[in-house]
């Protein structure tokens, strides 16, 4: 039956007052019952028959904003969730109405009202979309199209018709915006694909109406930039004609965001679901991959006619020359902002919009010659000082101009140097580049000197950022060049293009590094000497800045000899001036002078190390093939090469200056430990990098130094690469010695020890007295604590057993490290067993002092100072190597005893913590090498510690009174847990073992590794599930159980299987699309074992359990077609998804099946809609698992 549109005086009509009141109360800040009471009322109100014709009735003749916009939105909740009940007639009439009113009243709408109103349009025309006709979709779009087209542009137009285009920019925005994207449109109470088929069905007619009008109407509007403009200089004198500019300037303001909307619309074919990445094209949820490379525009190529034409880069930037003067008269920030981005947009474009690479390359070049023009004539020669709305507008325009500058170079990328397209126009783009890079380095180096004369704080330095992100593009252009240019060396044996181009890509760049490296050195002088609030702001930046310093400093490799040149020159004059004021000065306090020495050494120093190596934290550093290069000239004099007189002063001349006045006087006040750790991290990213042993034939970096003049850092003997070794041998143990206490110079000290040992340097110095102190120390030297009490001993004992117990693990593993990577000889081998034998001693001793004294102990602080130094140095040398047997038998024969220490001293958190972290990395290292009974020995032990570790916190209290402790333990846990079952994996033991020994451990290991996580799952309280790292790996853990033993996950007990079902729904909801997909995977390697086994006849356990597992399956299958098809989605979870899904399929029976779809139809229409969805990622799986 049809419904009467005539709305009759029903109950809402009747208390009209009751309800407006009752709307304009929840809409305010009232108290909480009165809000109670105003929306039970108006839900009371809701069931009415006549519903939608008493709330469209309201919304017509009411005059409060507020009731109208509450109007709406019940119009549109109520209609969605009815629209079955009408027919199709019914709901375009509704449209048609709501259309109506909009057009009619929109001059007196309230704009929050008319965009309400909006949106519900055409929320109601995209719920429509599938069912209209394409004659219907036509007549739908062309609503907002004539509205633009009935109306002239510019100020000529009368006032309603202004209104009338300002709806109709709106309405076409709300369009792309409600069909662009499922995440940003308005609930529909549709599965996502009903969104999806919307999406595409318009992006095949509908889109292309709009984008074809649009643009000739945007391309018109920016051409009246000159009327607008002059209104806008007569509307100052002239009232009248100030509504009419802010009515045009609003309409600008929109037609740019539509602008940016359209070309930012990923257009893809709807014949293929699959776009480029190997992604589902209709899945809009993007990757954090995604967002980082969408960096580039490809817009339909049947726009090609309107975008692509060589005026419409002109208009755009003419346009934007008179909008940024509007703009600062109107303070409209975010018009300019849109008209710049507009042209990143127009530098962003490749693809098949364009016919060919001369077609493109021509269109950049327009790109740039507009952007020459800004950049010659920017907005902030043209403003007031004193205005600071412009100057915001001015500022970010110069970025901007950058970006579009960086846009265009990422763009073209090296074919910007090849001679025979655009070489001249790649030459010139640097050319400006780097006169623009010495403009801004200018003002930011004006705005430093402005702020240390008047001593005011450092604001925003935005000419900085402008500056990197130029120089950024720059690197990434002598990248691309460089990299293109090796594989012509590859195919033809020619280097041509590095050659012929590297001339064009340093051009200037000494005199942008120069000054760069001059204004950064004041710049961080500055910062030192600013008051403590802003220190907290400048170290939030860090990051951001490193990363910039690691581009800057890639890109000074393109001119290695110049900028090696320019740091020595800066370092040697700043090195000149410190020792003069060292010696000048008579007192010992620390100086303004000095700290901004320090402070620029210190930056010196670390641009040096980024500069000479990138890369010197993997096992085998890489040197840069730049550097080789730069590195491989002739030479009588070696140590005269820019290079190598850059490495010694850092690691040598600096650090020796500095050590000396440290053994001078360890307490002197005008030391800089800040400037101490720098130079130890620095040196040990350039010992990683150029010092190595000559012993290592086999290792290519070696080879690479053997050819150049780099060959001076292979350690040999008698060599100066050893007396670089034993000198810095030397300054460790010289502030090993006299600065205990400086956490982090220390920390950094040990870490060049560990480079040392690592590439093999440190063999040269095995038998010399310091090294042989440092480990005798090391070994037997008590802790702090325990020294304090303790007769006097030698300054090395005293001063390492004030170092922190995890520096002392840390040292003990470049120990055991140093003799583990050197090529072993009798000598070593009885330094490192006299070592372990004293931890040995060591550990027996306390262990035996806590058995006889088990209630006194547990409350000792020096037994507990005892055990954590212990269980650290045992750390540190389980991690120095994996396969040095007397390593593995002394931790091997420890472990028991710090497992009963911890049953003993379960009062100390910390200590448990440390026996956790012993035991995982003990496992994680040396399982994969031990016997099978060693490991079955260790299995237990392990189980013994999980045990120990979940009675300690049995009670909340403990939970709530260390939460960030518990999360740390329960980590280690996972990761110990994790460890066991790769063993069962990975196995190098050189010892057979008979196939009942493999069985039996085996058996034990599975035990173990259920047994733990029965024991650990209690564990994770809500408040710890809230800590996302800690989240992870739980999930990550069970999935790996399930994976790697599924046959004992079906044969839990009851109790113990549906608490892991149930966690494992749960992680399948979870936000995070890593922990859903991991579920995912635990549940297909469970239902994938369950359906093999089910094939195969294999028993599935007694029936309870079989009954449990139908239920989980059951509710699994629910959830994950609820997700599916339901619910938007991250596309890295459809495998799983679908391999878990289908084979629940096979599993379930059919009246599982009916109990989902009752109509034997619904499934048959269920199982075509999973095909189409699903069934192209199945073919490799479902081939295995048949």
């Amino acid at each position: 039956m049809k419904k009467s549109f005539v709305s009759s005086q029903s109950e809402l009509l009747q208390n009209m007052d009751t309800f407006e009141q009752a709307c304009l109360i929840l809409y305010a800040a009232n108290p909480p019952d009165q809000l109670h009471q105003a929306e039970a009322y108006l839900n009371s109100i809701a069931n009415s028959s006549t519903f939608l014709q008493d709330t469209f009735h309201v919304l017509q003749i009411t005059t409060h904003t507020t009731v109208q916009f509450h109007c709406i939105k019940i119009f549109r909740e109520d209609l969605l969730r009815k629209w079955m009940q009408y027919s199709a007639a019914e709901r375009a009439e509704w449209i048609r109405l709501l259309t109506d009113f909009l057009l009619s009243q929109c001059a007196h709408l309230a704009s929050y009202v008319s965009n309400a109103l909006l949106q519900t349009i055409v929320v109601f025309q995209k719920r429509s979309w599938l069912e209209f006709t394409p004659t219907e979709r036509s007549q739908h779009i062309q609503v907002p199209i004539r509205l633009l087209e009935q109306n002239g542009i510019g100020f000529k137009t009368s006032s309603d018709a202004q209104n009338v285009q300002l709806i109709a920019v709106k309405w076409i925005h709300t369009v792309i915006q409600e069909f662009g994207s499922p995440s940003r449109a308005q609930v529909m109470h549709q599965p996502i694909q009903t969104h999806i088929k919307a999406r595409s069905t318009f992006g095949d007619d509908g889109l292309q109406a709009i984008a074809q009008y649009f643009f000739s109407f945007f391309s018109r509007l920016l051409q009246n930039g000159d009327e607008l403009k002059r209104c806008m200089n007569l509307s100052l004198s002239d009232l009248s004609l100030q509504e009419s500019v802010q009515a045009q300037l609003e309409l600008l303001e929109g037609s740019y965001t539509i602008c940016t909307e359209l070309l930012n619309w990923k257009v893809s074919s709807s014949a293929t679901l699959r776009n480029k990445q190997d992604r589902l094209a209709w899945s809009l949820t993007p990757s954090n991959n995604e967002e980082q490379e969408d960096v580039f525009l490809e817009p339909c190529q049947l726009w090609r006619a309107w975008l692509t034409q060589s005026e419409i880069v002109y208009i755009a930037f003419k346009s934007y020359v008179d909008i940024r003067e509007v703009s600062v008269l109107t303070k409209r920030n975010n018009l300019a902002h849109l008209g710049r981005q507009l042209l990143i947009q127009l530098a962003s474009f490749r693809g098949p919009i364009f016919l060919n690479e001369e077609m493109h390359q021509n269109f950049m070049k327009e790109v740039f010659l507009g952007t020459l023009s800004l950049a010659r004539n920017p907005l902030v020669n043209l403003i007031t000082t004193n205005d600071v709305d412009a100057k915001e507008i001015a500022t970010k325009e110069l970025i901007d101009i950058c970006q579009i500058l960086s846009r265009l170079v990422k763009n073209l990328g090296c074919k910007l140097l090849c001679v025979d397209l655009c070489a001249a126009f790649g030459k010139t783009l640097i050319e400006e580049m780097a006169t623009l890079c010495l403009n801004l380095l200018q003002v930011s180096s004006n705005d430093i000197r402005h702020h240390r004369q008047s001593s005011l704080p450092v604001e925003d330095m935005w000419s900085l950022e402008a500056v990197e992100i130029l120089l950024d593009a720059w690197a990434m252009l002598s990248i691309d060049t460089f990299t293109e240019g090796m594989k012509n060396t590859e195919n033809d044996g020619q280097n041509m293009l590095c050659i012929e181009h590297g001339e064009i890509l340093k051009h200037r760049l000494d005199s942008v590094v120069r000054m760069y490296l001059h204004m950064k050195t004041e710049l961080c002088s500055l910062y030192a000497l600013t008051e403590d609030e802003n220190e907290e702001e400048i170290d939030d930046d860090s990051g951001k800045s490193e990363d910039y310093l690691e581009v800057i400093a890639v890109l000074a490799r393109v001119d290695v000899m110049n900028v090696a040149t320019i740091l020595l020159d800066m370092l040697e004059a700043l090195n000149i001036e410190l020792h003069s004021l060292i010696s000048r000065e008579n007192d010992d306090m620390m100086t303004s002078e000095l700290v901004s020495i320090f402070e620029k050494l210190h930056f010196l120093v670390r641009f040096t190390g980024l500069f000479l190596s990138d890369d010197y934290l993997n096992e085998q550093p890489s040197l840069s093939i730049q550097i080789e290069i730069a590195c491989q000239t002739q030479t009588q004099d070696v140590s005269a090469h820019p290079v190598v007189r850059l490495i010694i002063l850092v690691t040598k001349e600096l650090l020796n200056y500095e050590c000396l006045r440290l053994a001078h006087n360890p307490t002197s006040q005008r030391m800089s430990p800040y400037f101490f750790e720098e130079l130890f991290k620095t040196t040990s990213r350039l010992c990683a990098t150029y010092v190595i042993c000559s012993d290592k034939k086999e290792n290519t970096e070696m080879l690479r130094l053997q050819r150049s003049v780099l060959r001076v850092f292979i350690v040999t003997p008698d060599s100066d690469a050893e007396n670089l070794v034993q000198f810095l041998l030397k300054c460790v143990f010289i502030c090993l010695e006299n600065w205990p206490t400086q956490t982090l110079v220390i920390e950094y000290a040990i870490n060049l020890l560990m480079i040392l040992s690592r590439t093999g340097a440190l063999s040269c110095v095995l038998k010399t007295p310091q090294w042989q102190a440092i480990v005798q120390a090391n070994a037997e030297a008590v802790t702090y604590v325990q020294s304090t009490q303790s007769t006097a001993t030698s300054p090395t004992f005293t001063a390492v057993s004030r170092i922190p117990t995890a520096l002392r693990g840390r040292l003990m593993e470049a120990v055991c490290r140093a003799t583990c990577t050197s090529r072993i000889c009798e000598f070593q081998t009885v330094q490192l067993a006299k070592c372990l034998e004293t931890l040995k001693s060591r550990l027996r001793n306390l262990l035996r002092y806590i058995e006889d004294n088990k209630e006194y102990a547990r409350n000792d602080l020096l037994v507990e100072e005892e055990s954590i130094l212990l269980l650290q140095l045992y750390t540190g040398s389980v991690l120095a190597s994996r396969t040095h047997k007397l390593v593995t038998e002394h931790c091997l024969e420890a472990l028991p005893y710090f497992v009963r220490l911890t049953e003993i001293l379960q009062a100390n958190m910390q200590l448990v913590y440390y026996c956790l972290a012993f035991v995982r990395d003990f496992v994680g290292v040396h399982l994969a090498y031990l016997s099978s009974k060693d490991a079955i020995n260790v299995y237990k032990q392990c189980q013994l510690l999980i045990h120990s570790y979940t009675s300690i916190h049995q009670s909340k209290r403990a939970w709530t009174d260390t939460e960030e402790d518990a999360c740390r333990d329960i980590i280690a846990l996972f990761h110990l847990l994790n460890h066991l079952i790769i063993n069962e994996c990975i196995n190098f033991t050189d010892e057979e073992s008979t196939e009942d020994e493999s069985k039996e451990s085996t058996r034990v290991l599975a035990e173990v590794v259920f047994d733990g996580l029965n024991c650990i799952i209690p564990l994770m309280t809500k408040q710890l599930m809230q800590y996302p790292a800690l989240t992870k790996h739980f999930f990550t853990t069970i999935e790996y159980i399930i994976e790697s033993y599924p046959d004992q996950m079906m044969r839990l007990n009851g109790d113990f299987f549906e608490e892991l079902t149930e966690l494992i729904l749960l992680g399948i909801q979870h936000f995070s699309a890593d922990i859903s997909r991991t579920c995912l995977q635990a549940l297909g390697s469970m239902v994938t074992y369950y359906y093999k086994a089910l094939a195969h006849g294999q028993p599935l356990g007694p029936a309870d359990h079989l009954r449990k597992c139908a239920l989980f399956f059951m509710r699994a299958t629910r959830l994950i077609l609820d997700i599916s098809l339901m619910q938007q989605f991250d596309p890295v979870i459809l495998d799983p998804c679908a391999i878990a899904l289908y084979n629940l399929i096979l599993i379930q029976k059919v009246k599982a099946m009916f109990a989902i779809f009752p109509k034997s139809q619904a499934v048959t229409v269920y199982m075509i809609r999973l095909n189409s969805l699903l069934l192209h990622n199945l073919s490799a799986k479902i081939a295995t698992i048949k």
